[in-house]
């Protein structure tokens, strides 16, 4: 059973890729976006015990300062790549139009200029699947996007199947 899919990359399923994998599946990450921050809050919840917030502003200041570092530093990282990341979809770097062509084998992906590559199932670590997106991890940390809402539910359903049968593939989600 061969399934054929187009597929443009959107800014929205690449920000649904990074809420997915980065925060719930890399513990560094979740150390980086939760326990700095909190350190900078527990920062400010130990000095405001021995002093009120003006008094803890003007005779700590650099405790006051680095616990703002340690709250906001994680935010303005994640903001500043989301908005590199929108940058390189309005260029036109990321979000290139794909055909993907699936068998029993692997996959063969055509890009729009004409380039193909063809990936065994048995190179592939793991595929995932959310409510918008499957995502077929060729690494740790790089995967191949589809956006469901791209797809007819028929393929959907016949893309589904076909993961389902792959031996050894690891299949995570739905």
């Amino acid at each position: 059973m061969a399934i054929s899919v187009r597929q443009k990359l959107t800014l929205e399923a690449y920000k649904e890729f990074m809420r997915l994998h980065y925060f719930r599946r890399n513990w560094k990450n979740l150390v980086f976006f939760l326990f700095i921050p909190f350190s900078g809050l527990y920062l400010f919840y130990s000095k405001l015990k021995e002093y009120t917030f003006t008094e803890f502003m003007l005779n700590d200041s650099f405790y006051f300062m680095l616990g703002w570092v340690l709250i906001l530093f994680p935010y303005l990282y994640f903001r500043l790549l989301m908005r590199g990341i929108a940058n390189q979809f309005k260029k036109g770097t990321l979000g290139d139009e794909m055909a993907y062509d699936f068998t029993e084998e692997g996959f063969v992906i055509t890009t729009k200029n004409g380039n193909s590559h063809k990936t065994l199932w048995s190179n592939i670590s793991e595929v995932s699947e959310s409510e918008n997106l499957f995502l077929i991890f060729i690494e740790k940390n790089t995967a191949h996007l589809m956006e469901k809402k791209q797809m007819s539910p028929e393929t959907v359903a016949q893309l589904r199947q076909l993961l389902h049968q792959v031996k050894g593939l690891k299949i995570d989600g739905r």
